[in-house]
This record gives C-alpha cells, structure tokens and sequence, in this order.
C-alpha cells in the first residue's frame, strides 16, 4: 500500500498511529515495570548483570556433572560384573547385589537428570523473564525522539533475537559444556584408580581435540 504515491499520506497516518499506541503503550506499562523493578533489583539484574542468575549458572554446571557422572554407575557396575564373570566369582550372593545397584543407579540418573533440568531450562527462563523486564525498564526511560528516527519493527526484532539467543546458549551450550569439562575431569581421574593404562588410553585424545576445537 505505501508503494502508491495516492496512498503515502495514508501510511503515514498509520505509521504514526502505530507509533502513537507503541508510545502510549510503553507508558501504561510504566506502572507494570515499576512493579516488577523491585524484583529485577531482588536479581541484581538492574545494570544487565544478575547475581542470583550467575549463581543459579553455576548451580547448572554442577548438575550437568552431576548428571554425567551417574552416567558412569552403571559403566562401573558392567566392569564387576564383567570381572567376576571372567574371575569365575559369580555366584548367586552375588546377583542381589546387581540388581540392587541397578535400580538404585537408574533412581540416581533420574534425581540428576531431573535436577539438571530444572537448573539449567527452567532456571535459563526465569533468568530471561528478569532480563526483559530490565531491558523494558531501560526502554521507558529511552526519550521519544529516540523511536521517532528507528523502525519499531527492527529495533524489536534485533532486541527479541539478542535475547533469544542468549536464552539458547545458556541453556543448551555454557552449562552443559562446562559440566562436560568439569565431569570428564573427574571420571578421568578416577580411572586413574582403576587402571593408569587404560585411563591414560581413552583420554588422551582430549588435549588434541581442545586445542582443535580453539583453533577452529
């Protein structure tokens, strides 16, 4: 419609009703955000930077090494059972022992893979909700003139993906990569306890592979 010159009048008209209704929008939510400053400073999300969500961050590396780590019980209950296989140990006081420690070990990885995801997702979105009530109270005190020279559709579509992307990557990728290094770092060094050879064998690939992926 804005591409006919009989119609430019007509789009302006929209264009600064559209804006009109943005302008006053964002001022009755004024109230809404000044209800919900307390809670972004309760965050210490005022300046951008959350305390309680760099806390909960490291919560969530913990879980995902948590969560790792249970995922080698039922490795390590494998290996005795394939040493005493092999030993010829294997008798029938033996049997409810495994069965034990394989239901005990599933119950473990479920507890760890529920925590994992409530300190990583939930957590993540929580620390999303604070962080665009403070990008909204930052916008409110922005002068009108401001969104007078920008494109309201641009400049809210850049802020939705900023924030979208920051809610991906710190759900998917900054807690699961440094639980990945923290738990391998410790599985690592309890093989070392088992057999220094073998341990020695399947991790030796790692230095290389960081120093690739640095590169790269």
């Amino acid at each position: 419609m804005c591409n006919h010159n009989n119609s430019a009048p007509l789009c302006k008209l929209v264009e600064g009703s559209l804006h009109l209704r943005f302008v006053v929008g964002v001022g009755k939510g004024g109230r809404f955000i000044k209800n919900q400053h307390r809670r972004v400073f309760e965050h210490g999300a005022g300046n951008g930077k959350s305390r309680k969500g760099a806390i909960d961050n490291i919560k969530g590396i913990l879980c995902c090494a948590l969560q790792n780590i249970s995922f080698m019980l039922p490795v390590g209950l494998l290996y005795r059972l394939v040493g005493d296989i092999m030993n010829g140990t294997l008798t029938t006081g033996r049997i409810p022992f495994y069965v034990i420690g394989c239901v005990a070990a599933a119950l473990f990885i479920v507890v760890c893979t529920r925590l994992e995801y409530d300190n990583t997702f939930l957590v993540t979105y929580v620390e999303s909700g604070v962080r665009r009530v403070g990008l909204a109270e930052k916008l409110r005190k922005i002068p009108l003139s401001f969104f007078g020279k920008k494109d309201l559709a641009d400049l809210t579509s850049s802020i939705m993906n900023d924030c979208a992307v920051l809610e991906q990557s710190q759900s998917h990728f900054v807690a699961p990569l440094y639980g990945a290094i923290l738990s391998t770092t410790v599985i690592a060094v309890s093989m070392l306890f088992f057999n220094w050879r073998m341990a020695l064998a399947a991790v030796w690939p790692l230095p290389s592979y960081a120093e690739m992926l640095w590169l790269h």
